[in-house]
């Protein structure tokens, strides 16, 4: 066999290789349309199914009513208005809070709980016009000074140290 011969036998051998190939991804992509179009058309039959279910689709009827608007809080001597909490916040505010020179003037609050000794806790959200004296604090300042007055003037509670620390201990130390 001479090398013409050859060169025609191998160039034969490596078209038809390539041939083959090309059929088998021919196959392989028809499967996979197959696939695929099967995929969506159970995709699209389970939608229709599911339309066709009562109570799925909402449905808007004549009969339809306007929601409520919420309760609000409305603080004319501080000019605040804000949504009242939902139940169990009821709308006032407590007069025992109003003291050392500081008075709220609406708000809200309800039962937070039981603390020792069987005395009921409560919560309050409470709004008020910052006494004149405060005008010139800064608002941490302002924020603690009326605590303070209401902490102390219009609660009864206790405070006591747990523990002191000596200075020079290694506790009062910076960085440890």
């Amino acid at each position: 066999m001479d090398r013409a011969t050859a060169a025609a036998l191998v160039a034969a051998a490596a078209a038809e290789r390539r041939q083959r190939r090309q059929r088998r991804r021919a196959w392989l992509m028809s499967g996979f349309a197959v696939l695929t179009l099967a995929a969506m058309t159970a995709v699209t039959r389970m939608v229709v199914v599911l339309d066709r279910l009562p109570g799925t689709a909402a449905s808007l009827s004549a009969d339809t009513t306007v929601p409520a608007a919420p309760a609000r809080v409305v603080d004319r001597a501080s000019g605040l208005s804000y949504v009242l909490l939902g139940s169990p916040w009821a709308k006032g505010c407590p007069q025992a809070l109003s003291a050392g020179g500081f008075r709220w003037t609406d708000g809200e609050g309800t039962v937070a709980g039981i603390v020792g000794g069987g005395r009921v806790s409560y919560a309050n959200a409470c709004s008020g016009v910052l006494p004149r004296a405060l005008w010139g604090a800064s608002p941490s300042q302002a924020a603690s000074k009326v605590m303070n007055s209401v902490y102390t003037a219009g609660l009864r509670s206790t405070r006591s140290i747990r523990a002191t620390r000596r200075p020079g201990s290694a506790a009062s130390r910076p960085g440890w």
